[in-house]
Formats: structure tokens, C-alpha cells, sequence
């Protein structure tokens, strides 16, 4: 072997790595960066590579795990380029090469466990053995050291191929970048949404009276609980829409999926627009990234029922086909269509953020993660910038009814029971959490009133049986009532999971106002939308459908029957 090829070859540290090259040259070591910059590129030939098979494969309805080919295709490609040829494409294209002491490419098997047993050992403790390369003297990485190799730099990269890496780091970085200032800008909105003030008694609903147990109330006193509805008890729809005359936000929180509460939403519309003078429903179950296609969907002079789906469809979860949610569309168009010319027409807005609910789920990110493939866990990836945004979930609700407020117009929020809880907060690194409607409490006080649907006993199981049991007593009538000044004010709940929580909570910290439809075991779920689920929506995320559904999905049209089936969760 001629001199200067064996001085390329050889390990650092051994007595030849010092010496100079051929010409009086020293070995020129490839630096963290610009291995960086080679792996990037590399990786953005095999995504590329695998998203154009992935979308082939759909295009024909066929599911393709994104995140374990890619990585599949990752390894294989490396060992072969690395083993055979001692560089991968990227790294080629910036010069550098991978080389044994002897000088040669590595060999397949010394590639392969290079690059996969070695590899997870330099990135098992917190990547430090990546990390290693930028402060090793031959800028070796751990694994470098367990596979005897080095990467070395030469002459050998044109200007073509410089141009070409530098174009693929642009685009990467601006991609990069676009969705780093997007994410920013939303955690900046909630940042703003609104500073705590200090705690006060009524944060939580505490009472001058001391806490009552509700499983701890004797039949006696159950009587005047009874007795107090029946003499405070309003019509449900007489009591939301007087609420909502008085006060400028009305909050009321669901349970999910409870068709009697969505028909009643429905009926009382355009009393809420007539008597209330309610020009918004904001809903949970909306997109702000929508708020442009639902005003032109409930203004337009034909009711667009293919706009109405794709909106439904944009719904983070891609699993809300619940017709009577979406039924809310119509009707407000309805509403929108019986008023004169050159009246204020109601509108309706989004309060959440089109995020990827399927992939948290899969990657088990969130308190609804599914049981799904091993490997579809790998999703964790594409949502790392999602997790940020619902950790901020709440708040960013808040700042979408901010506006609606800073408008001057009166409004009506949909959303999940837990979202308006006004006086429960959990304290989380020295700093009290509260949900959307903790925050829209602690701002905006009577601003703002938020209303409780009886649809939920896992919720507060004791309160829900008292509750049952003095409306039982009037025969079972729908009813609306204040719970604040009400003798169920002071309730407290020992199996439920906020009171554990928050001991000095108080059941007026989780209700200001009550609705009773039906009692809990009467109510029924909500129909299915035919064809909800798209052949396009299936592909993307069958592996999160056939775990909610628990079964083996053929297509979009079987998806859409399981889930018109599918039990309560």
C-alpha cells in the first residue's frame, strides 16, 4: 500500500495519526457540524424517497407505517453506502468518507453494527455519544470508537455538490423554521392569555360555610335540596338564554357526544340570537384555521353541505363525526337566512388548533393514547411541535374568545366540561394551572358565566346521585338552576378526582350554573355522519381507527360503521 494511503487509514491515536501526509499534510478530521450537515442531507434524500412511495401506496388505499420505513430505509441504506463505499450520499457530497486504521471501508458488518447497536449506545445517554465528536481530538463519535472507524475529510467534494448540500439545508432550514415561528406565535398567544392574579376564596368555590360531603347528606336534609329546585328550577332553554342576556360569555361544558345536549343546543339558537342577543357560538370542536370557511359557510345565500363536511373533517382527532354537532352548521345558516337585510348575522368560530390527535394517540402522548402497533409510536416524531401546542391548549382557547369579547359581541362557547371548570386549578412548578375556564374566571369575572351539563356521574359520582335524586322528585323535569347561593354550592365529592385533588374546592367551583336534561343512563349518543371518514382519511390513520374501534378495518366505508357502533368510551 503506498505511504499516503496508509496514513489516511490509520486510527486516531495510534502512532501514525500525527504524522503528516504525503506533500507534509496532516489528516483532516470530519467536525460535528459538517457531519451534521451530511446526515441531514441524507436524511432528507430517504424521507423524500419514502414519502413519494408512501403517498404511491395511498393513492391506491394502501396504509405504509412513514415513520418505521423511513427508519427501515434509513439503516439500509447507510450500512450499504457506509460498508461498501465508506460514505452515504451526504456525506460524500460534503467530502467526508468513513474509514477502518487499515484505511479501507468499513465492511457490511462492521457498518451494520455501526450503525445500529453502536449508534444506540452514542444516543443512549442523552446523546452525549454524538455529541462526543465535537470534543474527541480525532472527532470521533462512541460509536466511531466501539467500530475502530474515523471520518475523515478530503478534496474530493465539487462545487456542485457543495451548491447541492447548501440548496437541501436551506429548504430543510426554512421548513424548519416556518413551523418554528408558527409554533412560537401560538405559544406567545397563550403566554398572553392571562396573568393570575393572586387566589382568592371564590377562585375555587370555597363558601363561608364549611364543605359538605355529598354521600354524607341524611335523606332529612335531601328534602330541602328537592325543595330548593323546585322552587329555583327554571325551563333549561329560559334559564341559558337568561343567562346568556346577562352576562357576555356563557361557557357551557359537555360531556362529549350526548345527542339530547347537541338537539338542545340546536333548538335554542335563535332564541340565543332573538331574546340574548348571542351573535357567536365558539366551539371545541372547531379550527380557528377554519374561522374563515365557517363564515362563509353560514353567510352564503346556498348552504354548502360539501364545505360543512370538509370542515367537520378538519377536526383535530379526525374521528368527530357526530352529526349533531355538525347539524350546528345548518342551523345557524337557517338563523342566518330569516334575518333581514342588513341585520348582524351570528357567526361561529374555533377554538382549537388543527393538530395531529391520531399520531399523540398512537405515540401514547396524551391521556387518550390507544393501544396501536408497536411501531406507530415512531409518530412521537411528527408531533413534537403538536405537544407544545396542547400543552397551551387552554390558553389558546382563550385567546380566541378574547377577541370575540374585545369585539364587544355576546357569545356561547361549546366545549368539553373539563375546559370550564371556573374555579379548579391544579399548581404545577410553583405556579397555579388552571384550564379555560379558570382563566376566563380569574380575567374576566362576571363577564363570563359558565354552565354545567348533567351528563357525566364519573364526574362527581355523589353530587350526580344527590343531584338525581332531588330532581327525581319533581318527576324527573328538565331543569336550569345557579348552583352558586344554592345549597349544592358547598358539595363536596371524596371519589372524585378533583376534590382529591383540590380538598378546598367546593362544587360551585366546578358548576355556577347546572343543566338537567334526562337522567345519565337515558341519554344516548350521537349519530354517526354517513361517509364521515374519507378513503383519505382512512389511509392516513387506520392503525388509530381499528384502536378505537378495537377491530381489523378493510376501508373508509367499514371505519364508518364500526364508529357508528363503536360504544362510549
Amino acid at each position: 500500500m503506498p505511504q499516503q494511503a496508509q496514513h489516511e487509514g490509520v486510527a486516531e491515536g495510534s502512532p501514525e495519526s500525527e504524522r503528516p501526509r504525503a506533500g507534509g499534510q496532516r489528516r483532516r478530521y470530519g467536525g460535528f457540524w459538517i457531519r451534521c450537515a451530511a446526515a441531514l442531507v441524507d436524511l432528507f434524500i430517504v424521507w423524500a424517497v419514502v414519502k413519494a412511495v408512501v403517498m404511491v401506496f395511498a393513492r391506491v388505499g394502501t396504509y405504509v407505517p412513514l415513520e418505521l420505513i423511513l427508519v427501515l430505509t434509513f439503516l439500509v441504506y447507510s450500512v450499504l453506502m457506509i460498508g461498501l463505499r465508506g460514505g452515504t450520499l451526504g456525506k460524500k457530497a460534503v467530502g467526508l468518507s468513513v474509514r477502518t486504521s487499515s484505511g479501507t471501508a468499513p465492511g457490511l458488518l462492521r457498518a451494520f453494527l455501526r450503525e445500529t447497536v453502536f449508534k444506540v449506545i452514542s444516543g443512549a445517554f442523552l446523546t452525549f455519544g454524538f455529541l462526543w465528536v465535537a470534543f474527541s481530538r480525532g472527532k470521533r463519535g462512541w460509536h466511531d470508537y466501539l467500530a475502530g472507524t474515523s471520518v475523515v475529510r478530503g478534496g474530493g467534494a465539487s462545487r456542485r455538490a457543495r451548491l447541492a448540500v447548501v440548496l437541501v439545508l436551506v429548504i430543510i432550514g426554512a421548513s424548519v423554521g416556518h413551523r418554528a415561528y408558527q409554533v412560537g406565535s401560538h405559544i406567545r398567544d397563550a403566554a398572553a392569555a392571562a396573568p393570575l392574579r393572586p387566589s382568592a376564596a371564590t377562585d375555587h368555590g370555597a363558601e363561608p360555610a364549611p364543605g359538605l360531603e355529598a354521600s354524607a347528606v341524611n335523606p332529612a336534609d335531601r328534602a330541602a335540596f328537592a325543595q330548593w329546585v323546585e322552587s329555583k328550577g327554571q325551563d333549561p332553554a329560559d334559564y341559558v338564554i337568561g343567562v346568556a342576556s346577562q352576562h357576555q360569555l356563557t361557557v357551557i361544558g359537555e360531556r362529549h357526544w350526548v345527542r339530547e345536549e347537541l338537539l338542545f343546543l340546536n333548538k335554542i339558537i335563535p332564541d340565543l340570537y332573538h331574546r340574548a342577543g348571542v351573535t357567536c357560538i365558539a366551539m371545541e370542536a372547531c379550527v380557528r384555521e377554519d374561522d374563515a370557511k365557517l363564515e362563509k359557510l353560514v353567510t352564503s345565500e346556498r348552504f354548502d353541505n360539501q364545505l360543512a363536511m370538509d370542515i367537520a373533517r378538519d377536526e383535530p382527532w379526525e374521528a368527530w363525526g357526530f352529526k349533531e354537532y355538525w347539524d350546528v352548521f345548518k342551523t345557524v345558516w337557517e338563523l342566518n337566512q330569516s334575518l333581514p337585510e342588513g341585520a348582524r348575522k351570528m357567526r361561529i368560530i374555533g377554538l382549537d388548533l388543527k393538530w395531529d390527535g391520531p399520531s399523540l394517540s398512537l405515540a401514547g402522548i396524551t391521556d387518550t393514547a390507544v393501544p396501536g402497533p408497536a411501531w406507530e409510536r415512531l409518530r412521537v416524531v411528527r408531533v413534537l411541535d403538536d405537544i407544545l401546542l396542547v400543552s397551551v391548549r387552554d390558553e389558546l382557547m382563550v385567546r380566541a374568545l378574547e377577541k370575540v369579547l374585545q369585539r364587544g359581541e355576546k357569545a356561547l362557547a361549546w366545549v368539553g366540561a373539563a375546559h370550564s371548570y371556573p374555579g379548579f386549578y391544579m399548581s404545577a412548578a410553583g405556579k397555579q394551572k388552571g384550564r379555560m375556564g379558570f382563566i376566563l374566571h380569574r380575567k374576566y369575572g362576571d363577564r363570563v358565566f359558565q354552565i354545567r351539563l348533567h351528563d357525566a356521574p364519573w364526574d362527581t359520582p355523589a353530587i350526580s346521585t344527590l343531584l338525581e335524586q332531588a330532581i327525581e322528585r319533581r318527576g324527573n323535569a328538565p331543569v336550569g338552576f345557579g348552583v352558586v347561593g344554592s345549597p349544592f354550592a358547598r358539595l363536596q365529592d371524596r371519589e372524585s378526582s378533583y376534590f382529591q385533588k383540590l380538598p378546598e374546592l367546593r362544587f360551585s367551583g366546578l358548576a355556577q350554573g347546572y343543566l338537567y336534561l334526562k337522567p345519565v343512563e337515558e341519554l344516548t349518543r350521537c349519530r354517526w355522519q354517513d361517509g364521515y371518514i374519507s378513503e383519505a382519511m382512512f389511509v392516513r390513520n387506520r392503525p388509530y381507527y381499528e384502536a378505537e374501534c378495537k377491530q381489523s378495518l378493510k376501508n373508509s366505508e367499514a371505519a364508518n360503521r364500526a364508529f357508528a357502533v363503536r360504544p362510549w368510551p
